[in-house]
């Protein structure tokens, strides 16, 4: 068994890169490894994805610059 992080802008929203990473994710978990799903920005109207065993969590990038930083 693995452990898998699969990253995406956000992995809540209804779009296709979101589509692809859970379907990806709920195949690993499948086979019986650990997959965690990490969204770079939250989102405020999540998608109701399912997936037994997924591990979710969001970052807002936004808040991880310092105060003399250039922010994307």
């Amino acid at each position: 068994m693995s452990t898998y992080v699969i990253t995406a802008n956000n992995i809540a929203e209804l779009g296709g890169a979101q589509h692809v990473a859970h379907t990806l994710a709920r195949g690993l978990v499948s086979r019986g490894h650990s997959v965690y799903l990490v969204g770079i920005t939250p989102v405020a109207d999540p998608h109701p994805y399912s997936g037994r065993g997924l591990h979710h969590a969001d970052i807002d990038a936004g808040n991880l610059a310092g105060e003399n930083q250039h922010q994307w």
